[in-house]
């Protein structure tokens, strides 16, 4: 499979999703623009007088929603990953027993929480090693760059654990050698088309939005950024399972291991 092909496989295999199963999409639309929705709903956030005294008193809330968005983004990206490897569909809801969403969502955390810390320690060597002006910010957009580049080795594994791999960081290291930037061209060719595009359709959007009322210019931005999410996890899902496809080995024996001991234990709890 080509480069091209590659992503022409991804284009369509979301296209197809979206063309047979548009209410599936329509529910994790409506679940995210519940999560976008809610922190703007709390007492005191509607009002912007305060920002400073509201912030601090809705960090609590607004972390629990990115984490609440996390796990339906994992959800979702799962379903997508086992439509385009399996041929499921819409059910089960929770494949592997709900094993498949903890070890996504694991990685998820893992992959952001080393950025993170690659970050401050960013900032920290800036600080203290750097004098010059751009110092700082050579530094962050260094280690941003470490931090997408472990990212993109590791991240055959999301299709991998969909299908109920064991958490294997070495084994999609090792698969992903020498094909870093295959695997980055593919993900950067899908993904930033609809991210630009949305975009522009905010900042066209803005002017418009700023002679509606509070409740309808909240209403139209939660329901934006939940479509732009929901389109985003697609195409991340289905490019990261054509890239399966195309370079995992070793995850795949693994993937194949793990079907094997769950399906006599699936056949014990049957008799």
């Amino acid at each position: 499979m080509s480069f091209r092909e590659c992503a022409a496989r991804s284009w369509g295999s979301a296209w197809s999703i979206l063309a047979r199963m548009p209410f599936f999409l329509i529910f994790y639309v409506a679940a995210l623009a519940c999560t976008f929705a809610l922190p703007h709903l709390l007492p005191g956030m509607t009002s912007t007088d305060n920002l400073a005294d509201t912030m601090p008193a809705s960090a609590p809330a607004l972390s629990a929603m990115n984490l609440v968005r996390v796990v339906i983004n994992s959800l979702l990206a799962i379903k997508i990953h086992r439509m385009v490897l399996l041929g499921e569909g819409e059910t089960p809801l929770f494949p592997t027993q709900g094993r498949a969403l903890l070890r996504y969502f694991g990685l998820y955390l893992l992959i952001g929480v080393v950025t993170l810390m690659l970050g401050l320690l960013a900032i920290l060597a800036g600080k203290l090693l750097f004098s010059a002006r751009f110092g700082l910010p050579l530094a962050v957009i260094a280690a941003l760059a470490v931090g997408l580049f472990l990212a993109t080795r590791i991240s055959l594994l999301f299709s991998a654990l969909a299908l109920g791999s064991r958490f294997a960081l070495k084994a999609a290291w090792r698969d992903s050698r020498s094909h870093a930037w295959w695997i980055a061209g593919i993900m950067c060719i899908v993904t930033i088309p609809p991210m630009v595009i949305g975009v522009a359709v905010a900042v066209a959007a803005n002017p418009l939005l700023a002679d509606t009322q509070p409740a309808q210019r909240l209403m139209l931005t939660v329901a934006g950024q939940s479509l732009l999410s929901v389109l985003m996890s697609t195409l991340s899902a289905t490019a990261l399972s054509w890239l399966y496809i195309r370079f995992a080995r070793e995850l795949r024996g693994l993937v194949e291991t793990a079907s094997t001991v769950d399906v006599p234990r699936e056949n014990g709890r049957s008799e």
